[in-house]
């Protein structure tokens, strides 16, 4: 159900969390070793926003030098996102995640493998 969402999202608030301060891109929400949130609809669906996200902070870490502990692991989970997720599957399975309007989805790792829910 859409609403049970809405209390975790209340809870972490809507202020922009980054793992490197200089890092800011509309797509991001939230930002951290742990999980990110992305705002999809802007550049395209769920796919295309993670991809522009990697490649926005890995251009980022590289102007910037050495990586914090935390954009580092940012890093890899969206890697970790964008091998191990099968996106045409999520676009025919909810078409929310397709980009066609705004929508919020959280990524986290979960064991070995990464997680998503749209929020």
């Amino acid at each position: 159900h859409p609403g049970s969402r809405a209390g975790w999202f209340d809870a972490v608030g809507t202020g922009r969390e980054f793992a490197d301060e200089r890092f800011h891109v509309p797509e991001v929400v939230r930002l951290s070793g742990r999980e990110i949130v992305l705002r999809l609809g802007i550049h395209g669906c769920m796919e295309t926003t993670a991809r522009h996200v990697h490649h926005k902070l890995t251009e980022a870490l590289v102007e910037g030098g050495e990586p914090s502990g935390d954009a580092g692991k940012a890093l890899e989970l969206l890697s970790a996102f964008l091998k191990q997720t099968d996106f045409a599957a999520a676009r025919e399975a909810d078409p929310d995640v397709a980009g066609q309007t705004e929508a919020f989805v959280r990524i986290w790792r979960s064991g070995e493998s990464v997680t998503w829910e749209k929020i």
